[in-house]
């Protein structure tokens, strides 16, 4: 019964390990992890539709087909620093078969290049966000990710060594 938890567990770290380290390596230009027409973004503030902590799956496949008076996320070049932010459409205007300006309600004008996805297109997993931040943080993935599978790297060379030794040790004393 321990045997079968045991593995379980190790089943399920390696799912988290694997999970976490495509997630990294999935990053966009503004970091966010972006997996075929998907991306993945978690919540730090509470909206009106969503909470801190949600992590959110934005599909994006049909991003020049949004209409006004939908709700959009967009990545904000205007601010400070580069950010997710949501707002609403109020006007379309159709460049070319591939580009698409939107008007929003914040009267910031954003190319089809900038949006992310309709907040109709968006699946929502509460609270695994907080878990995503943490594994995804520099410390984070230090202490949950890279230290314990260095501890079996080296527990399992300090088996080898032992298991070489005592056959040495044995055969010299036979």
């Amino acid at each position: 019964m321990k045997k079968i938890v045991l593995s379980i567990l190790g089943l399920v770290y390696i799912v988290i390990t694997v999970f976490i380290t495509i997630f990294l390596l999935a990053h966009n230009d503004y970091n966010l992890a972006e997996i075929g027409d998907n991306t993945y973004f978690v919540m730090r503030r509470d909206n009106e539709k969503y909470n801190a902590g949600d992590l959110l799956l934005i599909n994006h496949t049909n991003s020049n087909n949004i209409e006004a008076n939908k709700d959009i996320f967009y990545y904000n070049t205007y601010a400070e620093s580069m950010k997710v932010d949501m707002a609403k459409i109020v006007e379309v205007e159709k460049i070319s078969d591939k580009e698409t300006t939107y008007l929003l309600d914040n009267d910031a004008y954003i190319s089809s290049e900038y949006v992310i996805g309709s907040t109709d297109m968006v699946k929502v997993v509460p609270i695994l966000g907080y878990f995503v931040l943490t594994l995804e943080s520099t410390w984070g993935y230090l202490l949950f990710i890279v230290l314990p599978l260095f501890l079996m790297f080296v527990f399992f060379c300090l088996f080898i060594f032992f298991v070489l030794y005592f056959l040495v040790y044995f055969y010299y004393l036979l």
